[in-house]
Parts: structure tokens; sequence; C-alpha cells
């Protein structure tokens, strides 16, 4: 990361200094939970599909 002082001089950031190359716990656990709440969703909603499909396609190839 590069910052630049009052004076403006660069000043480059030693990410290994800054431990900003790893992801901290809470993002990580936060990132899990959104995408968990997502497959949920999707899971929920081919669920929905595939109960209200199931019928009418049967209803339509008996005619």
């Amino acid at each position: 990361m590069i910052s630049i002082n009052d004076t403006g001089r660069l000043q480059q950031n030693n990410a290994a200094n800054y431990r900003e190359g790893i992801m901290p716990a809470d993002a990580l656990l936060v990132t899990v939970v959104v995408v968990a709440i997502f497959v949920a969703f999707a899971a929920a909603l081919a669920w929905a599909d595939r109960q209200t499909s199931s019928g009418r396609l049967d209803l339509d190839s008996k005619r």
C-alpha cells in the first residue's frame, strides 16, 4: 500500500509488517455466512420451482 504523508513524499508500506495479506477471521466469517445465505436461497428457489413445475408438466403432457 502506498501512502502520502503531509510533506508529499511517497512512502511504501510493507504488507508483511501490517499483515494486510491475511484476511481477518471476522471478515472470513461474514463472507461464509453471506455465501451460505445465497446458497440456501438458491436451494429454496430450486425446490419451489421443482414443486410447482412438475405437476404442470404432467398435465400438459397428457393432453
